[in-house]
């Protein structure tokens, strides 16, 4: 049976002007789980790696790895539909009307102590479970995608992935958070959105989430595992 490893980024810059940038703490862990994968004698036939830079980013750093100990990967492909979601533009576009809608979000949005960080977390998570959902109570911005048209996108990645083509293949698919627990909600065969999305706020960075894939029907096989990574070195963002 085929096995498919989705690769979350490593740290990128959350609350930067560039999120789409990795931190250096993000090149760092990217090294680690690259020399973690030479160790265990992990060997892929095929790569696919998302469009975002922090998803080239990372799989660069594990290539270096990989070219450093003489062991050749093959050439990668770029996916579209291993993208990451729309959630935090819709945020942007919608943080005004959210905090006016649900007044108990002021405080965290005056960001009046130091933990802004924290406070701009509690209103994301609090905005992704009614977005996924679909029960914002707010106009949607038209030019950018639902939870739904998402996921319909990452369903199309994976059956491109189970495909005939990588039959008995071991495949790396390097991308965001979202995308992995779409995944997974799919394998699960989950229905419950706010579930869904609810695992991909645990998703750490560069962990390794492993599923089993024949005829294109996928099973969940580990989830979120980060063995390279020291608990100082796991984030989540």
């Amino acid at each position: 049976m085929a096995r498919a490893f989705y690769i979350r980024h490593a740290q990128a810059s959350y609350l930067a002007e560039d999120y789409d940038q990795l931190s250096d703490l993000g090149y760092q862990q990217s090294k680690i789980l690259g020399e973690y994968l030479i160790e265990k004698e992990i060997l892929f036939d095929r790569i696919y790696v998302g469009p975002l830079k922090r998803h080239h980013q990372t799989f660069e750093k594990v290539l270096q790895v990989y070219d450093r100990e003489g062991v050749t990967l093959p050439e990668p492909e770029y996916m579209d539909e291993l993208v990451e979601h729309q959630g935090p533009e819709t945020l942007r576009v919608l943080k005004e009307q959210l905090v006016k809608k649900y007044p108990h979000l002021a405080q965290f949005a005056r960001n009046s102590n130091s933990d802004v960080k924290k406070n701009e977390l509690r209103i994301f998570t609090y905005f992704m479970e009614k977005w996924a959902t679909d029960a914002l109570g707010i106009d949607h911005p038209p030019h950018l995608q639902k939870w739904s048209e998402f996921k319909s996108i990452v369903h199309s990645g994976i059956q491109k992935i189970t495909g005939p083509e990588n039959k008995g293949k071991n495949v790396a698919c390097f991308t965001s958070g979202g995308t992995i627990s779409a995944t997974i909600g799919y394998a699960l065969g989950m229905n419950d959105d706010a579930k869904m999305i609810g695992i991909n706020g645990i998703i750490r960075n560069t962990s390794i989430n492993e599923f089993l894939f024949s005829d294109e029907q996928m099973s969940l096989l580990t989830m979120n595992r980060t063995p390279h990574l020291s608990n100082e070195l796991t984030t989540f963002v």
